[in-house]
């Protein structure tokens, strides 16, 4: 807790000189503030979720929907024994629990609260002031309200023009903690209408993962140094390369047969004083195709030639550790696709064939902080940031993707780490311009620096979910 006995005492001594009977006299903040206000930042740092919005809905009475919302398992927060509910409109969010007697709630941002029970009845609460000792010991705390409730389920709305990070705690008979934090990001979306991005991007190919180790941990590797196949995930990975050379070939079957082949190579000149450059590569053949055009005929259209349509990137990195603590890499890549050939109208009379091809210029950028803290890491990273390419008319954007990972051998915690043994843990949140928020866990166990056994879950993918793999690496 925050103390301000040494900043406000030079100003007392002043205030003596000038006035001999000044009086002062001391306040604590109450056990129940001083609860709550440690709930709010050191508890609740545990129980962190994401609101997320409803569709939109109407129901009958306010019972439904209470009902409705505490059944609908996205939007459970579970904390110990006990759970709230939330639903997220573009300036309102709601808040769903059991409660009776003295209840408690706290938020460190300014706000307008609405309770009502089930009949539909509004709440007022028992108080709704702070007193000047919670201001001077904890002034996070910018909302305070009191309520005596009877037993039973109550809604609040919660109302404020900004929703961004507002946490929020709540107490109920001031014996036992309840807590809520609520992560509110510029991502969520009215719960007027889902938030569905479909189609949205082009030159998809620079989403696949074509690395073997990605795959089975669920393209967890924001924050993992994996050298020179970091290019395609975080370039800031290759600051710590050991060795003068390092390279990578992997080759992806994917859907429909289609093939994608990657290539990375990076280099450490002078044991990696100047940084690390590397290089990466990326092919994908889509195979053989059969062209068709529209024609004056029973079918409707005629064959034309076979054509083998492709996809590649080249591109140039460079990673280096500023401190044994931060690393920095970026990465400058040219795309392009081939999608074969068509005939266009020119006149009435003429007509030309065209080639569908077009390339782009796209910027990778990532950082990663090792805490020093055990072995916790965490990092960032933007890739396929460019500008908006075309084929033909047609404007299109490149597969923007913003990444946040954390990372640490689990193993840590034990009291006597086995040797030769790890357990990394890494999870990234990803923010797709072509898809809704996603999450990626990777899970990877090493025995005696040899054998790698990996596993990974993919949340809110449509046609992914668990992934797996094995790999010998010798270190």
């Amino acid at each position: 807790m925050k103390k301000i006995e040494s900043i406000i005492t030079p100003i007392l001594i002043l205030l003596f000189s000038a006035c001999e009977d000044y009086q002062t006299e001391s306040y604590t903040m109450s056990a129940i503030d001083n609860t709550a206000c440690t709930i709010l930042y050191v508890d609740s740092l545990t129980v962190n979720k994401t609101a997320k919005s409803l569709s939109d809905t109407s129901f009958t009475s306010m019972q439904d929907s209470i009902s409705f919302l505490m059944v609908n398992d996205d939007q459970v927060i579970s904390v110990s024994s006990n759970s709230f509910y939330i639903s997220v409109e573009s300036d309102t969010s709601y808040l769903v629990f059991t409660a009776s007697g003295a209840t408690l709630i706290i938020f460190d941002n300014s706000v307008s609260l609405i309770m009502k029970n089930t009949a539909g009845h509004f709440i007022n609460p028992s108080s709704e002031t702070i007193e000047l000792s919670t201001v001077a010991e904890c002034p996070e705390i910018k909302t305070r309200n009191e309520f005596d409730l009877t037993s039973g389920n109550y809604l609040i709305g919660i109302i404020t023009e900004n929703l961004n990070n507002t946490l929020c705690a709540v107490m109920n008979n001031y014996k036992y903690k309840k807590v809520c934090v609520l992560l509110f990001t510029a991502l969520i979306t009215s719960v007027q209408g889902s938030d569905i991005k479909l189609a949205q991007t082009g030159f998809q190919f620079l989403s696949v993962s074509s690395d073997a180790r990605a795959g089975a941990m669920g393209d967890a590797m924001t924050t993992l140094f994996t050298q020179s196949s970091s290019l395609f995930f975080n370039p800031a990975g290759m600051s710590r390369q050991d060795n003068f050379i390092n390279a990578s070939l992997s080759q992806n079957h994917w859907i429909a047969d289609i093939k994608h082949n990657a290539i990375s190579v990076s280099v450490a000149p002078m044991n990696g004083k100047f940084g690390i450059f590397g290089m990466s590569f990326l092919h994908v053949d889509y195979g053989e195709m059969q062209g068709t055009m529209v024609w004056d005929n029973a079918q409707g259209f005629i064959d034309t030639e076979i054509f083998s349509p492709s996809a590649m990137a080249l591109g140039i990195g460079y990673a280096k550790s500023l401190s044994n603590k931060f690393s920095v890499g970026g990465q400058i890549k040219t795309a392009s696709q081939y999608l074969g050939k068509n005939v266009v109208p020119e006149t009435d009379t003429s007509q030309t064939v065209v080639k569908n091809v077009t390339d782009a210029l796209a910027f990778d950028f990532g950082t990663i902080y090792q805490t020093g803290w055990k072995s916790f890491a965490f990092g960032m990273s933007v890739r396929n940031f460019s500008q908006e390419i075309k084929f033909q008319t047609e404007g299109f954007q490149l597969p923007l993707t913003f990444a946040i990972g954390a990372s640490m051998d689990v193993l840590d915690f034990f009291p006597s780490k086995p040797t030769a043994q790890q357990l990394v843990l890494s999870i990234d949140a990803l923010h797709p311009r072509s898809y809704s928020e996603r999450l990626n866990i990777g899970l990877e166990y090493r025995l005696l620096n040899l054998l790698n056994v990996r596993a990974g879950y993919l949340v809110n993918y449509d046609e992914q979910d668990f992934t797996a793999g094995i790999g010998i690496q010798k270190h």
